[in-house]
């Protein structure tokens, strides 16, 4: 049995781990901890985890965790993926994992020297629904890759508390929404990024708001990738890939069991691959369980994590926006 602590009583946690874990067999969410116990009992109470803490470091010190799942914002994430691996426990961390590839690096570093794994919880990378539109691309069924265009956006306004609008607790759209249609390319063009254009519009608060792209990579593959914050924006979520043969449309890769489309059009013709109804987290989680079993590396994780995140601040970098992610966290 794997059994797992939340570090965070977060409002993602049920859809991306609690639900998953009544679901995937050999899984068990066994505590939770906030810096407050009464919250932390309250969300124990409403999900049914057997043990509620109020501290951080009560949590990590249970010796009956195996794993961590860290959901905060990103300014804490290396220090408690840090404390929980230096706890002797696997650590599951949301998206994106850290501020910068030096707090990242620190991370993997302590995670190889314990013997713990550190993986990041891009879900929709796992979903069949995804694996069907790599091995469409691998497979060479839309012939040489030419070029892709990916989006994610949906608006929400500041209302002076979210992460999302807080520069200092790692927020913009870059971080929170961009790093899936970066992902997602990253995934599919078989290269590595050579050059990025990167146009911003900021936020009152200075994060970035929304942001376009346009990815270079080194086998001359070309991507234009966005997202978007604005209040304004409605949910989108899209994945198209061109070659030299046909083109692959996904509709809504990031969470494809919620009404997500797929097809593949060659030579005029049109097919559509079946959508699993499943969630992404579900098989997320199923296929982190069995590699902690088995020893095999998962795609989010290890040099897929270090690979990710240095795009990332590759993007900031192209925007001249770098000062947003200096964290004061000490996680040395």
């Amino acid at each position: 049995m794997l059994n797992i602590g939340l570090l965070g009583a977060s409002w993602i946690a049920p859809q991306a781990i609690i639900d998953p874990a009544s679901i995937v067999q050999g899984t068990r969410i066994a505590a939770v901890a906030a810096r407050d116990l009464g919250k932390s009992q309250t969300y124990a109470d409403t999900y049914g985890i057997p043990t509620a803490y109020g501290s951080y470091d009560d949590l990590l010190a249970d010796p009956a965790l195996d794993a961590i799942y860290i959901s905060l914002p990103p300014a804490y994430h290396a220090v408690w993926t840090i404390r929980a691996l230096q706890a002797g426990k696997h650590v599951i961390c949301e998206k994106p994992t850290a501020m910068t590839l030096t707090e990242a690096q620190a991370m993997v570093d302590v995670a190889k020297s314990t013997g713990k794994r550190l993986i990041e919880a891009f879900h929709s990378r796992y979903h069949p629904a995804f694996l069907t539109c790599m091995d469409w691309v691998a497979s060479g069924d839309i012939g040489d890759v030419q070029s892709m265009t990916a989006h994610f956006g949906v608006g929400f306004p500041d209302d002076g508390v979210k992460n999302q609008y807080r520069p200092e607790l790692g927020g913009g759209t870059i971080m929170d929404m961009g790093c899936y249609p970066l992902h997602w390319v990253r995934q599919l063009a078989g290269g590595a990024i050579t050059d990025a254009k990167v146009e911003t519009t900021l936020a009152e608060s200075g994060v970035d708001l929304t942001m376009a792209s346009e990815l270079t990579f080194d086998n001359g593959v070309t991507a234009k990738i966005s997202s978007s914050m604005h209040p304004d924006t409605e949910f989108d979520a899209y994945l198209e890939v061109t070659g030299t043969k046909g083109t692959i449309t996904f509709q809504n890769p990031l969470v494809p069991h919620q009404g997500g489309a797929l097809s593949k059009t060659v030579d005029g013709v049109t097919t559509d691959a079946p959508v699993s109804t499943v969630t992404t987290y579900c098989y997320q989680l199923k296929a982190i369980a069995e590699a902690l079993q088995t020893g095999d590396v998962l795609p989010t994780e290890a040099a897929g994590l270090l690979d990710q995140q240095a795009e990332i601040d590759r993007l900031y970098d192209a925007a001249s926006l770098s000062h947003l992610r200096i964290t004061t966290q000490d996680y040395t």
